[in-house]
């Protein structure tokens, strides 16, 4: 079931719905599963750049990654919605079932050397998860784009993994994902840096706390002060133009 707030939608409430869903997607695929990710910052791109709403609306699932939309969706609907950050699932959930499944994964995104120490952190964290191919996420999207998926598809991955930032991952998946020949692709942010330790994650009591913004912030204030500005307080305006639009009726 989707569950909208204003043009945009979830339709995975926690980490067991994510992982069944692209369960799913692996076992029975009839074609590339799509996975994106809602928090305050797409909620604004999405109303403010066309081709990426269209890049989001058109994703088959999409998870709560951010506090200010768990917490208006349960003020909206009443449901038990819980966040999910894909670092967090991958850890606690995911890679497991990678792991016992012998999923193939294809890795997208991030710099070069960034995306060399996620896979060393990997191997030596999980040495059988079967990462079978990967590749930076600087290229010239109109050049390199149709080499780039014609390395994906001959490495025939399960999951294709891609963390190139939003909205440029998105963008890049909805254009493409017909071409390519995995079983699901997950939008993953900035999951690589993460997983190579160039950015820390949140202590779960941030995590759970809907403060961990601040955390991240302090970590990279030049990049999120200004994002942040602006999409928080876009997201409170029009929370507060929907809850004073229904108190008048």
């Amino acid at each position: 079931m989707k569950y909208f707030f204003y043009n945009s939608f979830v339709n995975i409430l926690n980490q067991d719905e994510f992982l069944e869903s692209i369960k799913k997607s692996l076992i029975k695929p009839t074609y590339a599963t799509t996975f994106f990710y809602l928090n305050s910052f797409s909620f604004y791109l999405a109303n403010k750049d066309n081709e990426f709403y269209n890049s989001l609306d058109g994703a088959d699932y999409i998870n709560a990654d951010g506090y200010s939309i768990v917490f208006i969706l349960r003020r909206r609907y009443g449901i038990d919605i819980k966040k999910v950050g894909i670092t967090y699932f991958f850890k606690d959930k995911l890679v497991h079932y990678f792991l016992a499944n012998r999923t193939k994964l294809y890795f997208l995104g991030a710099e070069e050397s960034v995306l060399g120490k996620a896979i060393g952190k990997c191997r030596e964290n999980y040495p059988d998860l079967n990462i079978i191919g990967f590749r930076d996420g600087y290229f010239d999207v109109i050049i390199e784009t149709d080499s780039i998926i014609q390395n994906i598809n001959k490495s025939n991955p399960d999951v294709l993994i891609v963390g190139m930032g939003m909205p440029r991952a998105e963008i890049w998946i909805n254009k493409n994902k017909t071409k390519i020949r995995a079983k699901c692709i997950i939008s993953a942010g900035g999951f690589f840096d993460f997983l190579a330790e160039e950015r820390r994650i949140a202590p779960s009591y941030f995590y759970n706390s809907g403060m961990e913004w601040i955390f991240r912030l302090i970590q990279e204030p030049k990049r999120l002060s200004l994002r942040y500005l602006k999409a928080n307080f876009y997201f409170i305006f029009k929370s507060v133009k929907l809850m004073f639009s229904k108190a008048k009726k």
